[in-house]
């Protein structure tokens, strides 16, 4: 912890740039990263990762992952961040973190008890100002990506084989993300989506309510988990989603404060559940325009290149919910993308095959 702390301040406003590789081989065991971002570029990404030689099964947990931490609200903030990261959260919603774009965290993770971990990606109290996009955490040790609290949006997020939650969130975040990929392609893995608003108590505002469109969830159909686990509290507005070959429901509501939202602040709409062992969900969503039909998804398991884009005559094609007006002009920046197809991948733009990312064990 000591030297976590020594390498923390000593990151602190070192910027990732294109191409750029930071290893646990060279002596970084965690890193805490702070603004200024520098993006890398599509056939140069930044990359984050434990080392470029080890194996999967023995690499994991040697990176702590890759830590952001800002001044937009939360609803129990400011508190201590992850791994004691230093303090997070205030009263900026718009607070800039500066951009992370064309980014990858490969091997990392750590888990020091089950309230305290450090996940591929944490985005502490991070305001709307920053931006996100083009960013993959692969084969992490804990959750891939997770979000404290803040208002900040992400896109085009892809997370691969992750031990614990791929997309997480907890403490009031009340963002945006659209283009996100979950694929968990091993038999011991957990949830696409584990999210909370907040523990202690689960009406505490401002409440978790991030509104996503166009996701894809994969799931590995041995593993005992549900693609989605709405808990604690948490709202949200998703559509035009597919979950897929979850061995329990696609979405799990838990808790009586959760499921009182049905409805109102947690709707699920215009999306496409398929191969789910106990079905769709485990109580009424009142949801509209959902189907049972398979994606045709090419390839989603494959560890080589999976093929994400569905195939003609897939359902996932068109079918899809328009942006609405409010949502699209939320902030007035045009934040989602006007398509029609559903799931986190579309024939026009296979944005998972771009160079940028990887699938690899090792």
């Amino acid at each position: 912890m000591i030297l976590h702390r020594l390498v923390s301040s000593a990151c602190r406003n070192a910027p990732f740039r294109a191409g750029f590789l930071l290893t646990a081989a060279s002596a970084l065991p965690v890193a805490a990263f702070f603004p200024p971002v520098e993006p890398g570029i599509p056939n140069r990404p930044a990359i984050l990762l434990e080392t470029n030689f080890y194996v999967f099964t023995s690499a994991l947990e040697l990176t702590g992952g890759l830590v952001i931490s800002g001044n937009a609200p939360c609803n129990v903030c400011p508190r201590e961040g992850e791994g004691d990261s230093g303090l997070f959260g205030g009263s900026n919603a718009a607070d800039s973190s500066g951009r992370l774009s064309y980014v990858r965290v490969e091997f990392a993770g750590i888990r020091f008890t089950d309230e305290n971990e450090l996940n591929g990606i944490a985005l502490q109290g991070v305001g709307s100002g920053t931006q996100i996009d083009h960013v993959q955490v692969h084969h992490n040790a804990d959750d891939g990506i997770e979000f404290f609290g803040g208002t900040v949006d992400a896109k085009y997020v892809l997370i691969t084989d992750s031990q614990d939650g791929s997309i997480d969130w907890t403490f009031g975040w009340r963002g945006r993300m659209q283009h996100a990929v979950v694929l968990q392609r091993f038999d011991d893995h957990d949830k696409g989506i584990e999210a909370d608003n907040e523990k202690s108590n689960n009406n505490l505002e401002p409440r978790s309510h991030p509104t996503i469109y166009n996701l894809t969830i994969s799931m590995w159909r041995d593993s005992g988990d549900p693609g989605i686990l709405l808990r604690r509290g948490t709202a949200i507005t998703l559509r035009n989603a597919i979950v897929m070959n979850a061995k329990d429901y696609a979405v799990d509501i838990d808790g009586a404060v959760t499921a009182s939202l049905v409805g109102n602040l947690l709707t699920i709409d215009d999306s496409i559940f398929f191969n789910n062992r106990d079905g769709f969900a485990n109580v009424d969503l009142e949801a509209t325009n959902i189907l049972a039909s398979n994606p045709l998804l090419p390839n989603s398991r494959s560890r080589v290149q999976p093929d994400l884009a569905p195939l003609p005559g897939s359902p996932a094609r068109s079918g899809g919910a328009p942006i609405p007006a409010a949502a699209a002009a939320s902030s007035g920046d045009g934040f989602f993308d006007a398509v029609t197809h559903i799931g986190g991948v579309s024939p026009e733009d296979p944005w998972v095959d771009d160079g940028w990312t990887t699938f690899s064990d090792n």
